[in-house]
């Protein structure tokens, strides 16, 4: 994938994002044409079933955990790419790569290693979330428009900015969903519309500008 995407390094994330976006429709497809595309029901582990009272409301375990996990998660990422020196590398391979390359670094590695954490990320999500959604056609499709809603809404190359757009992206889901179910879609998007026109680069853009 890295490898596709070389040519549009330059051009910056949103263009890679796209890329890459259509070219999992196209293995998407691919695999469901060459596997079938029947759903399969995904149970959580026996000792995370059932349910929990909570300040007076009744709640899922495995959600309850599946927050908890999203959330450690998340802190490892920002801690790892904000506050270390491998996260300080990594910013400034997305800055100026020749200037990093200069300093006797391989970018290869770099970006390799990048692409195999985010990949590492998404199978982790793909994993916890399939007792939730249900694996089957479609969910990697909703999932990824979702995700690149997400990023562009918080804001490119930003991990605060991807925590906070999924915040706000989650909740305008879900009471969208709950309240006005047949215009969802439009509330998602719409949203999306709004914050790009008063921030045009997110709720919390990057220091980086690429």
């Amino acid at each position: 994938m890295t490898l596709l995407t070389q040519p549009l390094a330059r051009r910056g994330h949103l263009d890679q994002a796209v890329l890459t976006l259509g070219i999992t429709f196209i293995v998407a497809d691919l695999l469901a044409a060459a596997f079938g595309g029947e759903v399969l029901p995904t149970d959580p582990p026996t000792m995370l079933r059932g349910t929990v009272d909570l300040l007076g409301h009744t709640y899922p375990v495995y959600r309850l955990v599946f927050i908890a996990v999203a959330a450690a998660l998340a802190l490892l990422v920002y801690l790892a790419f904000e506050r270390s020196s491998l996260g300080a590398l990594v910013r400034a391979t997305v800055a100026d790569r020749d200037m990093v390359r200069a300093q006797g670094v391989d970018i290869r590695k770099v970006l390799y290693g990048v692409f195999a954490a985010g990949a590492a990320l998404a199978a982790a999500g793909g994993v916890l979330g399939a007792p939730i959604l249900g694996p089957g056609p479609g969910v990697d499709e909703s999932v990824l428009v979702l995700s690149l809603v997400v990023v562009v809404v918080g804001g490119l190359g930003s991990v605060r900015g991807a925590l906070a757009g999924a915040l706000l992206i989650g909740q305008v889901q879900t009471l969208g969903v709950a309240l006005l179910p047949e215009y969802a879609p439009f509330l998602l998007f719409g949203t999306m519309l709004v914050v790009l026109v008063v921030r045009p680069h997110g709720l919390v853009p990057s220091a980086v500008r690429t």
